[in-house]
């Protein structure tokens, strides 16, 4: 019995003999739904399916050989991938107001943090805002200093 790598030699070897084999009506013929129909080819070549997917050598003759139907019009152009995605939007408009109001929602979020923060920092820098054991103390002297403040006046 062969190994792999004698296999693989010899699929390709039986690969390139169907190849020259064949005329350019015959490839025609092959074409199943816009490309050539690889199980009719796999038997034709009396090798496995497996071969032209796994069969590196196999797998770029047969690239090529579409590439050259291509070019004789036998197959159809290749679609590129941008015109794909011209074609399906990536997401539904139902999607698109969903994330526009979680945008929104985001935003609103963000600023009343950014206020809260501006606010806090203002505290901090009044003295009203402190860490530690003593901070409630050391709130209660400031309002009473406050209170102070506003009986003097």
């Amino acid at each position: 019995m062969a190994n792999g790598t004698q296999l693989a030699k010899e699929n390709v070897e039986k690969f390139e003999t169907w190849l020259k084999k064949m005329r350019r009506a015959d490839f025609g013929n092959l074409v199943n739904n816009k490309k050539l129909h690889r199980d009719d080819m796999a038997s034709a070549c009396t090798i496995g399916k497996s071969a032209l997917r796994q069969n590196p050598l196999i797998k770029e003759m047969l690239a090529l050989l579409e590439d050259d139907l291509r070019e004789l019009a036998i197959l159809p152009p290749l679609k590129t991938t941008e015109s794909q995605s011209e074609t399906k939007p990536r997401f539904s408009s139902k999607e698109v107001a969903a994330l526009e109001k979680k945008i929104d929602k985001l935003h609103k979020e963000n600023s009343r943090l950014l206020s809260e923060n501006v606010l806090l920092k203002t505290e901090q820098d009044k003295g009203r805002v402190h860490d530690g054991r003593f901070s409630e103390h050391i709130l209660v002297a400031h309002e009473i200093a406050d209170m102070l403040l506003k009986s003097d006046k």
